[in-house]
């Protein structure tokens, strides 16, 4: 897949893996909705990070 420029320059592939970070930091603190992401990713947290930092730059 070829990649494209990003819409929003100051959007880097940093600044978007930050932003996934911190939304899962704060999901899985959450007494409900935490339960419910460990559920459904069971097992390899760094490779589904991974996955939607690098979906969110492309």
């Amino acid at each position: 897949m070829t990649e494209r420029p990003l819409a929003q320059p100051q959007m880097d592939r940093a600044v978007i893996g930050r932003r996934v970070r911190t939304f899962y930091v704060r999901i899985r603190s959450d007494p409900r909705l935490g339960a419910i992401f460990a559920r459904e990713i069971a097992g390899d947290w760094e490779l589904h990070l991974g996955r939607w930092s690098s979906l969110g730059a492309r």
